[in-house]
């Protein structure tokens, strides 16, 4: 036998793991050894039993919809909503109402084939902020909603001047309602935000939700409205806040939502038409309010 049988014999007969298996007892034994001596020469040391961590215990967690602050909980209809005298107030005020919305609008649109930056847009976003500052809680919220189309209509015309190369090219992230904000802020008399253009934004879009059938149908809401409109922290998307509105509608009186739609198309009229509202319509619609 050469030396290296030698010291292969030699091997086999100092590691028990390598020398013959006489029973199933001693084979795991042997096994037992040999994961041992696997330990110590990869790691220098003795190998140690690892013991399994026992799985923590399930806790459920609460409901979303039970916590307070829950992002999707869905808006309800609370009475403090709408007036009590909802239909003695309503006749009572919407030809006040009827009067400022057309005014404004007429006041604010914008002529058709107009640049982005015509001094025209400039005048409509002072005259609403006017009409949103002046202290009438009514015609607040009527320059609210008007503010909410013009922004949009802006928005339409900058993506025109973009087409015709009247403007810059895009930057990266810069869209159209970013250039209508720079547009909306160059009408301010004061030093105002991004983030405060946003928020007036959001609150426009609101009112515009609210309004449902018609701008004049806002004359229903109480000052708790005033408070949703205008929260920084709201968690509702607007979509609920669009089902809020809808169910609105169908719980008022049947002869408000009847008078708003028909009050919307008097004042199309009157503003395509540039002639004054019908006086007899006015009183019509008053009687079927009161009398109904």
């Amino acid at each position: 036998m050469d030396i290296e049988d030698k010291c292969t014999e030699t091997g086999r007969a100092s590691d028990p793991a390598l020398s013959p298996i006489s029973s199933l007892t001693e084979a795991f034994q042997r096994l037992k050894i040999g994961e041992d001596t696997l330990a110590l020469r990869s790691n220098g040391a003795a190998a140690t039993t690892r013991r399994k961590r026992k799985p923590k215990p399930y806790i459920p967690r609460r409901n979303l919809e039970q916590r307070p602050y829950a992002r999707n909980k869905p808006l309800e209809i609370v009475p403090s909503l709408v007036r009590h005298d909802v239909i003695t107030f309503f006749a009572n005020h919407f030809e006040t109402a009827l009067d400022s919305w057309i005014s404004i609008v007429i006041k604010t649109t914008i002529p058709d084939n107009v640049a982005s930056s015509d001094p025209c847009v400039l005048n409509s976003f002072q005259l609403l902020d006017k009409a949103r500052t002046d202290g009438d809680k009514m015609l607040s919220r009527l320059a609210y909603i008007r503010l909410a189309y013009v922004f949009e209509s802006l928005q339409k015309i900058v993506a025109s001047d973009r087409r015709n190369g009247q403007l810059p090219a895009r930057r990266r992230g810069y869209r159209n309602a970013s250039i209508a904000t720079d547009i909306y802020i160059e009408a301010q008399q004061a030093v105002t935000s991004r983030a405060e253009v946003k928020l007036r934004n959001r609150v426009a879009r609101r009112w515009r939700i609210l309004a449902g059938p018609s701008p004049i149908f806002v004359i229903i809401y109480s000052e708790v409205v005033e408070r949703l409109a205008n929260r920084t922290s709201i968690k509702n998307t607007e979509r609920e806040l669009e089902q809020l509105a809808s169910d609105i509608v169908q719980n008022a009186p049947a002869r408000i939502v009847k008078a708003s739609q028909l009050l919307a198309t008097m004042a199309e009229y009157a503003i395509r038409s540039h002639q004054s509202v019908d006086v007899g319509l006015l009183i019509q619609v008053r009687q079927e309010l009161l009398g109904g």
